[in-house]
């Protein structure tokens, strides 16, 4: 619940109910309808101000959008594979479904975005604003989220296989039963993320932080975990299967008694985990647009 306000903001009360009705109902300039043709007859419309165009299921490949402003636009099911999106600002916008396969986005912003269901198939989104945003069952396989903003985002049966999400900023994430195998993940951030069913086999997880994340019955199976933090992290049937942990920081005995391995998981001395059940993990959970 929000705390009552403590104040009134100076002056309110003389504006006056006429005068404060004038002020909200102040109307967002519309985008401009030659700008619109010009990407529609062109493709490009670099530094255009589209903000709030309908462009539901409409097919821009390879169009210049750089630094277009599209923010809080409907463009469901949109296809801008290809494209080239540079700092384009998509705050709030619709893209459910839409087609951003290859396209190139570094420092984008996307923050509060709707992108589920979303293909971003080796897509460049390095260094890009995506917090708050929805993800779940989107296509990420591939795409290179190196140093973006994540933070609170919704990745919940994402498809991340062999992304690149060196430095990226994780925290307090839903990435639960989302397929993160073989990404570079090297000094990324998950804490207090929720990661249950996450699985991450193979992949590059040195410095990653996973200090307060849920990861029951995450799977580890071959990763690399040298450096990583796992302070109050939850462990329980998490499968770290021929995983290096010698080097990592926080590993609870307690936590890893909750865990299992096998006989070529590496771990700090003085620690010991139970070994797995045979075929645990094995399994490929459904991801994607289409799970």
């Amino acid at each position: 619940m929000w705390p009552a306000r403590q104040s009134v903001v100076p002056g309110i009360a003389a504006i006056g109910l006429a005068g404060l009705i004038g002020l909200l109902a102040v109307p967002v300039a519309a985008y401009e309808e030659k700008d619109l043709q010009q990407l529609e007859s062109t493709g490009k419309c670099a530094n255009c101000d589209l903000q709030g165009v309908d462009l539901i299921n409409r097919s821009l490949t390879a169009s210049d959008l750089r630094r277009v402003n599209l923010r809080d636009s409907d463009l469901k099911g949109l296809d801008l594979s290809g494209s080239q999106m540079e700092r384009a600002d998509l705050r709030r916008s619709n893209l459910e479904r839409a087609n951003l396969t290859g396209a190139q986005m570094p420092r984008a912003y996307l923050a509060g975005a709707d992108l589920e269901k979303a293909t971003l198939v080796n897509a460049d989104l390095s260094r890009s604003d995506i917090r708050s945003a929805d993800l779940d069952k989107a296509d990420l396989r591939g795409a290179n989220l190196e140093d973006a903003d994540l933070r609170g985002s919704l990745l919940k049966r994402t498809a991340l296989e062999g992304a690149n999400l060196n430095s990226a900023n994780l925290k307090q994430v839903m990435l639960e039963r989302s397929d993160m195998a073989g990404v570079s993940a090297v000094n990324a951030k998950f804490t207090n993320s929720d990661m249950n069913r996450v699985r991450m086999n193979g992949a590059d997880l040195r410095d990653a932080d996973f200090s307060g994340a849920r990861l029951e019955r995450a799977n580890f199976s071959g990763a690399n975990l040298t450096g990583a933090n796992f302070e109050n992290a939850l462990l329980r049937r998490a499968i770290f299967n021929g995983a290096n942990l010698e080097e990592t920081i926080g590993l609870d005995p307690q936590a890893v008694a909750l865990a299992c391995g096998d006989s070529e998981t590496r771990l700090p001395k003085g620690l010991v985990i139970s070994i797995c059940e045979p075929g645990l993990g094995e399994e490929k959970p459904p991801v994607g647009p289409d799970s």
